[in-house]
Parts: C-alpha cells; structure tokens; sequence
C-alpha cells in the first residue's frame, strides 16, 4: 500500500470504512464506530490530524443529512 511505504505509517494506523474487514486493516462499518475510532484518536495525540477519505461511502450508506451532521460535530 502506498501510503504505508511512502508516509511511513503502519497498518495499525490506518482504520479502513468498509463493511467487510481487510486482512491486516482495522474496519469500521457505521457511523458510531467512526466517531469513536475519531475520538479515541483525537485524545490520543498533542497535534492529530484525521484525513476521512471515503466521504460518499458514507453518503450512499447513511445518506447526506445523516453524514453531514456527523461531520459537523467532528468539528474542532
């Protein structure tokens, strides 16, 4: 995986959006699971930075009110 090589991170360090989970990848499947894999990051670190790629994953799941109000309250 190219960010794993080109950025240095770990697999451990990346949470995929997905309903089925991917060997060697944490996976989160809702809305809660994201929000408190989020938080539980955002307490962790001085400085976090959290890129959610994957937003119309979500939209088609959820729908667009439901994720944008997410998004919203993930606000700092």
């Amino acid at each position: 995986m190219k960010l794993v090589s080109e950025y240095g991170l770990t697999q451990e360090s990346i949470i995929l959006l997905s309903s089925e989970p991917l060997a060697g990848f944490d996976a989160v499947s809702n809305l809660q699971e994201v929000s408190l894999a989020i938080s539980q990051f955002l307490e962790s670190y001085e400085a976090p930075v959290v890129l959610l790629d994957g937003l119309e994953y979500l939209i088609s799941r959820f729908g667009f009110n439901t994720v944008y109000n997410f998004i919203q309250e993930k606000r700092l």
